[in-house]
């Protein structure tokens, strides 16, 4: 087993645990209410459907080595109040780098517009980026975009930082992190650092003040946090379901940032 499949193990534990907790906390019935993905046995897994497609269908993934950057988008929307089948996810990827013209695959905007651009497709099937969700799980009011809330966001930090800081302590260059959409983006410009290290400062800064009445206030993946040793660029842009409409911070519709 590779330190990086250890971790997905450990981090699948972990989801389990942040995002029960505070499903229970929320209102069901509220877009900001966290429900499992379904293996396919109906086994409920906390879990990103482009991460489990980068370590089981890409060269690097399946090594576990290090991605040249993170593509971080907020979540995967389901109409499935109950949870979506993983692999029915997953399918929405494999679909396109398959490549077959019998493909019936469901559309969605933002794989479409990813694959859409040939730079952009070759970086996510050799698993030279990786497009990972910071919520690893399913919103349940079949809304499939708007700001999920703080006490989610904050909860998901401490999954998301994890990978973050395991790849960019492995790089060689340092790790691109593209932070798309305006969940990634701090009300105080002064607190959307280019610098990796400090960009996640904040984000705990922040996660700390958000967590800070919660049970997790005291919880070890927030508490023991630290970036210090990471190295790393934070490039801001939209999500990609809209990059053909707007731009803004930076033009990635076109491919990833030069190396």
């Amino acid at each position: 087993m590779t330190e990086l499949q250890a971790l997905r193990l450990q981090l699948f534990s972990d989801a389990t645990e942040l995002f029960t907790g505070l499903s229970s906390t929320l209102d069901a019935g509220s877009k900001s209410a966290i429900v499992a993905f379904r293996r396919a046995d109906q086994t409920p897994v906390y879990t990103c459907h482009w991460l489990e497609f980068w370590m089981e269908c890409t060269e690097r993934g399946k090594l576990g080595q290090r991605p040249d950057g993170i593509l971080m988008l907020q979540d995967w929307g389901t109409k499935d109040t109950e949870g979506e089948l993983l692999e029915t996810a997953k399918q929405f990827i494999t679909a396109r780098t398959e490549k077959s013209p019998d493909t019936k695959a469901e559309h969605d905007l933002t794989v479409d517009n990813l694959f859409a651009c040939g730079k952009w497709a070759d970086a996510i099937t050799t698993g030279r980026w990786l497009v990972m969700n910071a919520i690893w799980g399913l919103r349940t009011s079949g809304e499939r975009c708007g700001y999920l809330g703080a006490p989610i966001h904050a909860t998901a930090f401490l999954l998301w930082s994890q990978l973050v800081k395991h790849f960019s302590n492995a790089s060689n260059p340092p790790l691109k992190l593209i932070a798309a959409g305006s969940w990634a983006v701090f009300d105080n410009a002064a607190m959307n650092s280019v610098n990796l290290t400090t960009y996640l400062d904040n984000w705990l800064a922040w996660a700390l003040k958000i967590l800070k009445k919660s049970p997790l206030a005291s919880h070890p993946l927030l508490i023991d946090a630290n970036f210090t040793s990471i190295k790393g660029t934070v490039y801001y842009a939209p999500h990609p379901a809209i990059w053909k409409i707007k731009q803004e911070w930076i033009d990635l519709k076109d491919g990833p940032p030069p190396k």
